[in-house]
């Protein structure tokens, strides 16, 4: 008996499906941003960390006051949040994804609030200064120039990296890395 396509043999025809049908395979999640938001997270946290070693023996040389307690309290819950957040998010915890967010926040109010305290005392030094009948002259430029450029440097050390580890951290990519299913 002569098939469909006129050779000799037994008559089949495909399957139903055809071609067949395979479940799609998952794909694992990419790393790289959740890996980019841990690096820089840590880099952070080397940062505070320096900035800690400095600030701590600052009360022994200067009358620091309160606003000295605030900056180490600001750099001890940086340390705190990030670092752990971190070591967290690279063992796959999702709640370590919300400490590095929160620890971004911190640093973010800070700045903020830090850059307020900066502009009112030095709206009152350029107000002295002003009034000031001294031979050497006016220093209110130069005093609102160096605000000027502390906070610019402040916005792009301290604000532009932290938004950009939350902004990493937050993504739906580093998400899905963080929440993948580990095998054990």
């Amino acid at each position: 008996m002569r098939g469909p396509s006129g050779h000799n043999g037994p008559v089949t025809y495909p399957s139903y499906p055809y071609p067949p049908q395979y479940p799609p395979v998952a794909r694992q999640p990419s790393a790289g941003t959740a890996i980019t938001a841990v690096v820089l997270a840590y880099a952070a946290v080397g940062a505070a960390g320096i900035g800690l070693i400095y600030t701590v023996p600052l009360p022994s040389h200067y009358d620091a006051g309160p606003f000295w307690f605030a900056v180490v309290a600001v750099e001890v819950a940086t340390l705190v949040l990030l670092g752990a957040g971190a070591t967290m998010m690279l063992a796959g915890v999702t709640a370590g994804r919300w400490m590095v967010v929160a620890g971004c926040v911190v640093l973010i109010t800070a700045v903020v609030v830090g850059s307020i305290i900066l502009v009112v005392y030095a709206a009152d030094a350029v107000e002295s200064s002003s009034r000031s009948t001294a031979p050497d002259g006016d220093w209110s430029p130069v005093i609102a120039w160096g605000v000027g450029i502390v906070l610019a440097f402040l916005f792009a050390t301290v604000v532009v990296p932290a938004a950009l580890i939350a902004g990493l951290t937050l993504s739906s990519s580093t998400k899905r890395w963080v929440e993948r299913p580990r095998v054990r």
